[in-house]
């Protein structure tokens, strides 16, 4: 599909600061009309400026139908390291960049494709994130007695294990995970298979899984944080939770540090000790992290 009579954004361009802008037409194979969005052409607007995230317009130029999604840079950054949303993820990727400041858009582009350490460990310590949470659940379902609920968990914790294992062999993640993993790891497919069809009620297919994501999940946490270990190595003095989720290298899995620094306690992977400068506006004393 050719894009045409974009003009209507010219606009953008010239506000304070915008990122840039990419058009991704949807046609032929990859275009699902209503079954997703009845909107021929997704436009994706990066600015700086939070206050904009999930501000959405819809227009007509002609027979074209827009959908313009305005973004800020920091929630890109998460999206291109979760994979949370596959829309925004194959706009960026894919779409054609109408305008780009300072080459931003082609610089994270080469960073995606790259695929270089500091990416890996972001969304290794993501994907560990999700499978100690999914794990988690899936326990306290099973404890309530809530089998279909706890199955569900224990699938989503699976997948999220079969993605740190792509990953650690220096590979992105495909959202079809199990047909990329099915010949790498023999041992975490075969799981995955016998959840799904084995001849054990389902209550027992659930115990076994997480007794194998339980021990999964002890071997692989100090491995999957080593950014986060990293940064605390290097700070010289020990750090507050607020003071790590801004750090640049942490800043796009902020949203997991409250859940990983106090299971990093619990393992005694990382210490805790209290500030001595009192909170403006709490009574106590802050904790701070450290590794020695």
């Amino acid at each position: 599909m050719e894009l045409t009579n974009l003009s209507f954004l010219s606009e953008e361009s010239d506000n304070q600061g915008v990122v840039g802008a990419i058009a991704y037409p949807h046609s032929g194979e990859h275009f699902h009309g209503s079954l997703m969005q009845d909107f021929e052409v997704y436009v994706l607007i990066l600015h700086e400026d939070s206050s904009l995230h999930n501000k959405i317009r819809h227009s007509i130029i002609g027979e074209l139908r827009y959908q313009i999604v305005y973004m800020d840079w920091v929630q890109l950054n998460r999206y291109l390291i979760t994979g949370e949303d596959r829309s925004v993820t194959g706009a960026f990727m894919d779409g054609d960049i109408l305008w780009d400041r300072d080459e931003k858009l082609h610089l994270l582009r080469e960073y995606v494709l790259a695929f270089g350490s500091k990416m890996r460990k972001q969304k290794m310590f993501y994907e560990f994130s999700c499978f100690l949470n999914t794990y988690v659940e899936a326990k306290r379902w099973l404890a309530d007695g809530q089998v279909i609920d706890a199955y569900q968990c224990i699938l989503k914790s699976l997948k999220h294990w079969a993605r740190i294992v792509v990953i650690e062999r220096g590979i992105p993640p495909e959202r079809a995970v199990w047909a990329q993993i099915r010949d790498m790891d023999r041992a975490v497919y075969k799981l995955y298979d016998e959840l799904i069809a084995s001849e054990e009620t389902l209550e027992q297919r659930v115990e076994l899984t997480l007794l194998a994501c339980e021990f999964s999940v002890m071997s692989k946490m100090e491995s999957c944080s080593e950014l986060l270990l990293e940064v605390l190595r290097k700070s010289n003095h020990p750090a507050s939770l607020a003071e790590l989720m801004i750090h640049p290298d942490l800043l796009y899995i902020h949203e997991e540090l409250p859940l990983m620094l106090r299971k990093l306690v619990h393992r005694s992977i990382i210490k805790e000790t209290g500030s001595w400068i009192p909170s403006l506006t709490e009574s106590g004393r802050e904790i701070r992290y450290f590794v020695n």
